[in-house]
């Protein structure tokens, strides 16, 4: 199945430490199955299933991201921000940022998205396409998760604990 592009319906315009945060002309977000291509997405989630939840007028929108261990966690759209969140690469891309209602825990072999799940839980996630390109030679879509309490801005904010591509 390939997944499709599903935009975000959260707008907010907002100037932020040198980005901005935008609508839903950015990437918008992939839906259903993405295979784990990086080592660690490998390692540590497997292929992941994105599932939009259902819209709602007073709350965020939400994703429900099911892990290759059948493990299910929430999380909560903040809207997209444009910053560098691929690496070395200088131009700024859309990234949705997503905030976990819930560390999911223990994965592939009690692998966890950031390490001790008590000290350092997975609070926030981006989710932007990559300038990077997989075997079929599509876009991969990378997933940087952060444990900081604060909204990330760019792939330098503070508490960025792993990233993790996927093909769609």
């Amino acid at each position: 199945m390939t997944p499709q592009f599903v935009p975000s319906l959260l707008v907010v315009l907002t100037g932020l430490l040198g980005t901005q945060t935008v609508g839903a002309e950015g990437v918008g977000r992939p839906q259903g199955v993405l295979h784990a291509f990086s080592r660690t997405a490998q390692a540590v989630t497997g292929d992941i299933t994105l599932t939009p939840g259902p819209a709602t007028r007073d709350g965020p929108e939400t994703v429900t991201v099911t892990f290759a261990t059948g493990r299910e966690t929430r999380l909560l759209s903040e809207g997209e921000v444009l910053g560098h969140w691929d690496g070395g690469d200088a131009k700024r891309q859309h990234a949705e940022i997503l905030r976990f209602e819930q560390d999911p825990g223990g994965l592939l072999q009690d692998n966890t998205l950031c390490g001790n799940v008590q000290t350092h839980p997975a609070r926030y996630a981006a989710l932007y396409q990559a300038d990077r390109v997989g075997d079929g030679g599509r876009s991969l879509i990378g997933l940087a998760v952060f444990t900081a309490r604060v909204p990330p801005s760019s792939i330098d904010s503070d508490g960025l604990c792993a990233t993790y591509y996927y093909e769609p």
